[in-house]
């Protein structure tokens, strides 16, 4: 009783302890981001051993948005780069300001990972490569609304079809693909880079198929 009555009495400094105790949580855990985005990145990252591990580097979707970025970022590393994408005219733009740019080989492959016999167009293109460094498995499709509450979803069943096919069987098959082709080389520290989304712990409505594919990625 005379603890519970001391409670009473001094609540606000309680709740000053709990308070407390919740700010040095967040700021550790300000910190401790900070810390791995500066001096982690300076020091233990191993971005900086990718061109010892090979001379090409593959990225998926790289036509536009994240995938150029990820090309161009280990173009600037020195690495060669395979482009991978749907849509040729724009593999050529980045081909070309990546060899301009960064004075690197580039390679195409126009691929439309929807379709089951992609990999039987891509395969014989890495296999000709001499050595790779990289994967980056970015290709991925969205969808403008999640079939099972959109009306607009005419063709539901080739959605869910081409969506996984896109989004989890691209990542999963060419990461079979490119792995044992790694580990032949016997170089080391080679790296496949898996682009998820925060949709994959974070659900938003509408968009439960593209949230599922990308949890597959998150765990892959």
């Amino acid at each position: 009783m005379d603890i519970l009555k001391k409670i009473q009495e001094d609540w606000w400094i309680f709740l000053i302890l709990l308070i407390s105790v919740w700010l040095n949580l967040k700021v550790t855990q300000l910190l401790g981001i900070v810390l791995k985005y500066t001096v982690g990145k300076y020091c233990c990252s191993k971005r900086k051993y990718l061109r010892r591990a090979g001379e090409w580097a593959i990225v998926t979707g790289a036509s536009s948005g994240i995938g150029k970025a990820y090309a161009e970022e280990l173009a600037k590393d020195g690495l060669n780069i395979m482009l991978i994408g749907n849509v040729e005219q724009q593999l050529f733009s980045v081909a070309d300001e990546l060899c301009q740019k960064y004075k690197i080989e580039t390679k195409i492959v126009v691929a439309d990972f929807t379709n089951d016999n992609v990999y039987d167009i891509i395969e014989p293109e890495i296999e000709k490569l001499p050595s790779v460094a990289c994967l980056v498995n970015n290709v991925g499709m969205m969808g403008e609304m999640d079939l099972f509450i959109s009306s607009r979803c005419s063709n539901s069943k080739d959605f869910i079809k081409n969506i996984i096919h896109c989004n989890t069987l691209s990542t999963a098959t060419m990461t079979r693909i490119v792995m044992p082709k790694m580990l032949s080389q016997k170089q080391p520290n080679p790296a496949i880079i898996n682009i998820a989304s925060y949709s994959a712990v974070k659900v938003f409505p509408c968009f439960a198929i593209y949230a599922a594919t990308k949890a597959f990625v998150s765990v892959l």
